[in-house]
């Protein structure tokens, strides 16, 4: 087991939110973001897909969805070409989020409900 007693235990004092804990932490974050717009789901917004997508991507890329939307083309080409701009912008997100206050705080959060789970 790579984690240390007070890691599993938490109960040595304030330890660090594990690696893991950060991976889960962004993969929340990043899925909330993808599937509402927006972290938190309620709440003050801390990361809104609108803003990010304005500010992080080539504004043509949503006008090729749009009037691909807007003619009503359901076609495989379309479909897949909405999923990938959504697997663009899902890594997009995660490069962008790896190192931000809003995991930092979410993977201390995780790491006190496993120590509230342990006592």
């Amino acid at each position: 087991m790579g984690e240390s007693m007070s890691e599993l235990h938490g109960d040595e004092g304030q330890v660090e939110p594990t690696e893991r804990d950060y991976e889960l932490a962004l993969e929340e974050i990043v899925d909330d973001v993808m599937s509402y717009g927006r972290y938190p789901r309620k709440g003050k917004v801390e990361v809104d897909l609108y803003e990010f997508v304005s500010e992080h991507r080539d504004p043509s890329y949503a006008l090729e969805i749009c009037v691909g939307a807007l003619i009503d083309d359901r076609s495989y080409e379309f479909r897949a070409r909405v999923d990938r701009e959504r697997e663009t912008i899902r890594e997009m997100l995660n490069k962008y989020l790896k190192d931000s206050d809003a995991v930092d705080d979410l993977a201390t959060s995780i790491l006190k409900e496993r120590q509230d789970e342990l006592v």
